[in-house]
């Protein structure tokens, strides 16, 4: 099942959420650890490379301008949820959306990948870490 069945959410910004999530992980990961996940899989660099960066300018509402503030991995968590709700994810869904995308992440390209982008960007570690 997709994505966009398994949450309700149209292609449309099903496509648009994992953009900004791959935009954010480019930013906080060193090119020679994210150029190899990024070829792994399967139409991701055409995705990133014709959608535009989330705006760093904490422009992205409250949200966005809290990442500033906050820095490290609350503001991590910060900008991605600016970046998601930007990308049009409901807000409800935006957690799910992006547990979602990166289990589907570790089954392409192995949970020892995921788990050293986990290392560049701390907020991955608690989507990926299953809640009581």
């Amino acid at each position: 099942m997709s994505l966009s069945q398994s949450l309700g959410i149209p292609e449309s910004k099903v496509a648009s959420g994992i953009a900004a999530l791959l935009h954010l992980a480019k930013d906080k990961i060193p090119p020679a650890h994210f150029d190899p996940v990024l070829a792994m899989i399967p139409g991701a660099a055409d995705l990133l490379n014709a959608t535009p960066a989330p705006a760093a300018d904490g422009s992205s509402g409250l949200f966005g301008g809290l990442a500033g503030l906050l820095g490290g991995q609350l503001g991590d968590s910060a900008t991605a949820f600016a970046a998601l709700q930007k990308a049009g994810i409901p807000a409800e869904k935006i957690l799910p959306f992006a547990q979602s995308a990166f289990l589907k992440i570790q089954e392409i390209a192995g949970p020892e990948v995921v788990a050293e982008m986990a290392q560049h960007v701390p907020a991955l570690k608690s989507l990926l870490s299953p809640k009581a």
